[in-house]
């Protein structure tokens, strides 16, 4: 993971210290991955991640795959890893008793190298439905006061520990509305080791009117087993860097960090707002970022095309990564997941 960074005008690595394994635990409990060796070297020169989870689909919960963290050594990528890979995924697959239908995975809309070849067709890999587009927006943090306004409209507060089933049951009632939604057990907010590793009670914002739960969001820190670094960035954009810090700094913007350190940034887990009232949302986001670690710069919301709020949330960010949600099987994928009465749907950001 860390020899293998993403290319772009800001290459960036995914790493996974200290452990890859236990930071796959975003993954849900459901989780393999597979790895291809050079048996003369005896070194890991590709991988990919398999796992599933049960996701809202039409209003059911249903089995949904997911496809992620596809690595290959530059020294490799061309002696046919792919399609051996995607052969092994195959028989994983139809060795799975319980398998899904279908998998998601997303890819970077810049990415059209990877685009290419994974969607192409050959080799017998299995076919690609565009769905939607996932926007990740940053957020630059800003401690603000709480607004008297905005503090009209519904009452927002710091969840407790006694709070995280009532969050659970207001989370799984609304995201059935949504595809793609997980549905969330408690065991998913156990620590150490749940999917939410790391979100302690105390990181979720609720907000409630007439006392009950209408908007509910999570400040969640993964840096402590999940790092994003910078690997290099375009000659251009590292001339430029200096002056965008410059100007970051007179307009409250995202500094641009140094080639080998992390971007030091937050996600927010499961947006939701029952009533997808911008007030509200507005006055969640606010108060996320006052209780975000100290040295948090930015929040990372992601939004697919259609979502309500997504609008909004652009209005905010001060950058934005897409990339594009497949739907990806060896056979036709559902009506029910392709056709226009599917939207919105939703990935969880923090969890791919």
């Amino acid at each position: 993971m860390a020899r293998t960074p993403m290319d772009g005008t800001i290459a960036l690595t995914f790493q996974r210290e200290p452990s890859y394994f236990d930071s796959n635990c975003v993954l849900g409990r459901n989780h393999q991955t597979i790895v291809c060796r050079d048996m003369e070297q005896n070194g890991i020169v590709g991988l990919g991640t398999r796992s599933v989870r049960d996701m809202y689909v039409g209003g059911q919960v249903r089995k949904v795959g997911y496809l992620s963290g596809l690595r290959a050594a530059e020294h490799a990528r061309k002696r046919g890893l792919l399609a051996r890979g995607y052969r092994f995924l195959s028989e994983l697959h139809d060795a799975d008793p319980d398998a899904p239908e279908y998998y998601l995975t997303t890819i970077a809309e810049d990415n059209t190298v990877a685009i290419d070849n994974l969607t192409s067709g050959r080799a017998g890999l299995p076919t690609y439905h565009q769905l939607s587009r996932l926007h990740t927006l940053v957020l630059p943090i800003r401690r603000t006061p709480a607004c008297s306004k905005l503090a009209s409209m519904a009452n927002c507060q710091i969840a407790e520990a006694r709070d995280v089933a009532a969050v659970i049951d207001f989370l799984n009632e609304s995201g059935a509305t949504q595809t793609f939604f997980p549905h969330y057990q408690g065991i998913d907010f156990e620590q150490p080791g749940g999917t939410f590793s790391g979100l302690k009670s105390a990181s979720i914002a609720i907000a409630t009117r007439n006392g009950k739960i209408i908007a509910t969001a999570g400040v969640w820190d993964q840096r402590p087993f999940r790092q994003t670094m910078i690997s290099s960035y375009k000659p251009v954009m590292k001339l430029l860097q200096p002056l965008l810090n410059a100007w970051s700094s007179l307009t409250g913007g995202i500094h641009l960090p140094a080639i080998g350190d992390p971007l030091n940034a937050a996600f927010v887990c499961f947006p939701v707002v029952s009533v997808c009232e911008q007030a509200v949302f507005e006055m969640l986001l606010q108060h996320l970022m006052r209780i975000a670690p100290v040295d948090a710069h930015c929040l990372l919301l992601g939004f697919c095309d259609d979502h309500p709020l997504l609008p909004f949330a652009q209005s905010l960010s001060r950058s934005r990564y897409s990339t594009r949600l497949y739907a990806v099987n060896w056979s036709a994928i559902p009506a029910s997941v392709v056709g226009p009465g599917a939207k919105p749907y939703y990935l969880e950001l923090g969890c791919l």
